[in-house]
């Protein structure tokens, strides 16, 4: 019998990274949150992708001076950690009103709820009670991030003056010579300096 020598290719898991990140796509994942769009090849689960987005956005803050994206960023990220939290001790709560459950107790000591149940089934009661009560500060909390990102938000829209053709066009005119549509984001930070730079060198012929 003639064996087959064709070897099962394994998937080489790859992601985009600062270097080679399409500016476009880079730009659609901060306004959407789609770490999938991250992933060249392979799979990989949403945390990997989450994190691997934060070191993205830290690298274009430290090249460019600027952590305004990057605040946002994280203010995002509590947001949604927030109302995860909330929503996980609700549903332990509602399911120690049912039934006693060892894991559930757990979960909530480690978040910091308390729940008694050395004492009497009245006393059970109470602590579940005034574990819910003292959950509800964190909607105080999801409601405080929520008006920070609102702010933000409107700060962005009324200094979004240009779309990023717009940009890369008016970058083009200074440079002499036609950006792509698809510059990465490590090389348009690069084009953004020399920018910066031409545009400081004719101010100062200006003045002078």
């Amino acid at each position: 019998m003639r064996k087959s020598n064709q070897k099962s290719k394994a998937i080489t898991r790859r992601l985009y990274d600062y270097e080679n990140i399409p500016l476009h796509t880079y730009l659609e994942i901060g306004a959407t949150g789609n770490y999938h769009l991250l992933i060249i090849s392979g799979e990989f689960d949403e945390k990997e992708l989450e994190r691997h987005f934060e070191g993205i956005t830290k690298k274009n803050a430290q090249q460019n001076n600027d952590f305004a994206f990057q605040a946002y960023y994280n203010n995002i990220k509590t947001y949604g950690q927030l109302i995860e939290e909330y929503e996980l001790v609700k549903l332990e709560l509602s399911k120690l009103k049912i039934v006693i459950d060892d894991d559930s107790i757990g979960f909530l000591k480690d978040k910091g709820y308390r729940i008694d149940i050395s004492g009497t089934a009245t006393r059970y009661a109470q602590t579940i009670a005034a574990c819910e009560a003292r959950s509800n500060s964190i909607l105080t909390k999801i409601q405080m991030k929520a008006n920070e990102l609102k702010v933000e938000a409107e700060k962005a829209d009324k200094g979004k003056t240009e779309g990023i053709e717009e940009v890369l066009a008016g970058m083009s005119t200074v440079l002499g010579w036609n950006i792509p549509s698809e510059i990465t984001l490590a090389r348009f930070n690069k084009y953004r300096k020399i920018v910066k730079e031409k545009l400081q060198k004719s101010n100062a012929k200006k003045v002078g």
